[in-house]
């Protein structure tokens, strides 16, 4: 994915010039370090599925937990089940 990524935005599809192009690269970024498979996962986003923490070591830490996915409905039937969680890490 790294050559993929690579030619997004060399080609302008990924960057910040505008609205749907800051949009893309939102979707993508969002994608990739937080395990998103499919449009319905991205749709069902809100900010109540992200909170930022501090990490042990003190770096920031962008915390991701799925609310409702393919595999995981919520609900007596999952009571057991974990959901999704991802996190990011600031870059130095």
């Amino acid at each position: 994915p790294k050559e993929t990524e690579a030619m997004l935005w060399e080609n302008g599809f990924l960057g910040y010039g505008d609205s749907e192009t800051l949009f893309h690269t939102i979707f993508w970024i969002i994608g990739i370090n937080f395990g998103l498979r499919g449009g319905q996962e991205h749709r069902d986003l809100s900010m109540e599925n992200f909170r930022l923490e501090t990490a042990d070591n003190g770096e920031q830490v962008l915390v991701y937990r799925e609310t409702v996915s393919k595999t995981y409905r919520g609900g007596l039937d999952h009571r057991n089940i974990e959901p999704h969680t991802a996190r990011a890490f600031q870059n130095r």
